[in-house]
C-alpha cells in the first residue's frame, strides 16, 4: 500500500475555506497581486513612454511567461507553507483539547489519582484524593511528603513501594492513611511509572480508592462466621478449627 504524499497529508481535514481565511494563504495571494500590479509600473516609471492603464493591459509574451512563473511560484511556495502552519496549528489545537478532556476526566474521577515523586513528595492530586486526606486546597499537601499520611506501621512499605515503581514495576498495595484531621482511612493503590522520552522513570502514577467500608464489612462478616451473636463467644466452628491449629502446633513442637 502507497504512503500518502507529505502534500497528501497538508490537505487532511483542512477545507478550502479554512485555507482561504488563514493569514499566510491571503499574504500569499496579495503578493501575488502586487507582483502584477508593480510590473507595469516598473515600466512606467523606467521606460516612460506609456501610461499605467496601458502597460497593465498590454504584457509582452515574456514578461507574461516570467509574471506566470514568478506567480505559480510564489503560490505553491505560499500554499505549501500556509498547509504547513495550519496543519501544525490544528495539530496543537487537538493536542490542547485532549488535554483539557484529561484534566476534566482527572478532576472529576471519583478515586484518587496522585502523582509522587521519587523522594515520595506528592506533585499533584485530584480532588477525590483531597477529599481522603481530609485536604481543603491542592497547597495543604501538594509540595509535602506523602509518608507523612501514612499510618507510620504502613509507612516503610509504601517507602519500598514507591522505590519499586521508579525501578519500572507497576504494583497494588493496601495502606492506611491518617487525614490532616486525624481520621484513619484504609485505601487500595495502583501504581504504575511515568516515563519519559528516553525510557527513564520520572513520575509515580497512582489510582487510589478509599476501601475503609468493604474492609470493614469483610471484617464484620468474618466476626459474624466466628462468633455467637447473642454471646459474643466464638461459636462451635471457630472453636474446632483453633483447637485443630492448637493441636498441629504442638505435634510439630513435639516433632
Amino acid at each position: 500500500m502507497q504512503r500518502p504524499s507529505i502534500f497528501s497529508q497538508l490537505f487532511t481535514n483542512i477545507s478550502l475555506h479554512e485555507l482561504i481565511r488563514f493569514r499566510p494563504c491571503q499574504v500569499t495571494l496579495v503578493l501575488i497581486l502586487l507582483l502584477w500590479l508593480l510590473d507595469p509600473a516598473v515600466d512606467v516609471f523606467v521606460n516612460q513612454e506609456h501610461s499605467y492603464l496601458y502597460e497593465l493591459t498590454h504584457f509582452a509574451p515574456l514578461e507574461t511567461l516570467f509574471l506566470v512563473a514568478a506567480s505559480l511560484f510564489i503560490f505553491v511556495t505560499g500554499i505549501s507553507c500556509a498547509l504547513a502552519f495550519l496543519h501544525i496549528e490544528k495539530q496543537q489545537r487537538a493536542l490542547v483539547e485532549q488535554r483539557q478532556k484529561l484534566t476534566q476526566i482527572i478532576h472529576y474521577a471519583p478515586d484518587c489519582v496522585k502523582t509522587v515523586a521519587r523522594d515520595g513528595i506528592l506533585l499533584d492530586i485530584n480532588p477525590a484524593g483531597l477529599a481522603i486526606v481530609e485536604a481543603d486546597q491542592l497547597s495543604e499537601v501538594q509540595g509535602q511528603s506523602v509518608y507523612d499520611l501514612i499510618a507510620p506501621e504502613h509507612r516503610q512499605r509504601y517507602i519500598d513501594f514507591n522505590a519499586r515503581i521508579f525501578e519500572g514495576k507497576s504494583e497494588i498495595i493496601e495502606y492506611d492513611v491518617i487525614g490532616l484531621k486525624g481520621t484513619r482511612k484504609s485505601v487500595e493503590s495502583h501504581a504504575v511509572p511515568l516515563r519519559n522520552s528516553h525510557g527513564q522513570v520520572v513520575t509515580h502514577l497512582a489510582t487510589t480508592r478509599d476501601v475503609t467500608q468493604s474492609r470493614q464489612l469483610a471484617e464484620k462478616l468474618s466476626y459474624q462466621a466466628s462468633h455467637d451473636m447473642l454471646t459474643g463467644l466464638i461459636n462451635r466452628h471457630e472453636f474446632e478449627r483453633r483447637l485443630e491449629n492448637a493441636l498441629h502446633r504442638a505435634d510439630n513442637e513435639c516433632n
